[in-house]
């Protein structure tokens, strides 16, 4: 078996199998940033996520900072999996106003948050987060009317969700759940190349969803629109 896939590649361990750190340096070296500020923030992301596979079960406690799921769902009722999202979501805003807090204001630049740690430790758990979703979610299974829909209330927490979103399910009922995580080709979370179900094309297609909004996350951090979406709550 190979070492990634004894562990959660998405995030853990770090070398080949940190798929976040790809993920953050694909989206972020366009911008500007060098891979010493990458990879710290891959650093801070792995702290979120020291959690390992056991076959199907996940050994760890589930988390709004990995879009997770910790009630069981067996007939596909939403209200459960729109929690889960809105947890997520609310995580992410968090972050950006702990970034805001930190720095006095937005960052408009990367020299700005990348001198100050705490700005920078909130910024790693952002990304990991937002990266999180496109593995454990249904986002890449939906059509591309649907996917413009759940982008656009990701990044506008005033917006109610879709009711079709679903988030995996994390813990030890994984066996009744409509929507388990999952390891091994057993759930549906496409975190590994190897063990996704349906396949590396899906895999590859949640990475690429996830460089795109990290990029996009990015962008709309610096110029402000984040902070007077998260901080001001203005609806734009």
């Amino acid at each position: 078996m190979k070492k990634e896939d004894i562990f959660d590649a998405w995030g853990f361990p770090p070398g080949k199998g940190d798929i976040h750190r790809e993920i953050t340096r694909e989206a972020l070296i366009p911008l500007g940033f060098d891979r010493s500020t990458i990879d710290f923030l891959a650093r801070v992301g792995r702290f979120q996520d020291i959690r390992f596979h056991v076959g199907p079960l996940y050994l760890g406690a589930p988390s709004p900072s990995h879009f997770e799921r910790s009630w069981v769902v067996r007939n596909g009722n939403p209200e459960l999996h729109l929690k889960a999202f809105e947890g997520g979501r609310r995580f992410l805003v968090y972050c950006v106003r702990n970034i805001v807090s930190s720095l006095g204001a937005y960052p408009e630049s990367v020299d700005r948050i990348s001198r100050n740690k705490k700005a920078m430790l909130n910024f790693g758990r952002a990304l990991h987060t937002l990266q999180d979703f496109f593995s454990h979610s249904n986002y890449i299974d939906l059509n591309k009317d649907q996917r413009e829909k759940v982008s656009y209330t990701l990044f506008h927490p005033e917006v109610a969700p879709p009711d079709y979103i679903r988030i995996v399910y994390v813990g030890l009922h994984f066996f009744i759940d409509h929507y388990p995580h999952g390891a091994f080709g057993f759930g549906e979370t496409k975190d590994n190349p190897s063990w996704t179900k349906g396949g590396k094309e899906r895999f590859l297609r949640a990475k690429m969803e996830a460089v795109e909004h990290t990029r996009e996350f990015v962008l709309k951090l610096f110029d402000g629109t984040l902070y007077r979406r998260y901080v001001l709550q203005e609806i734009l």
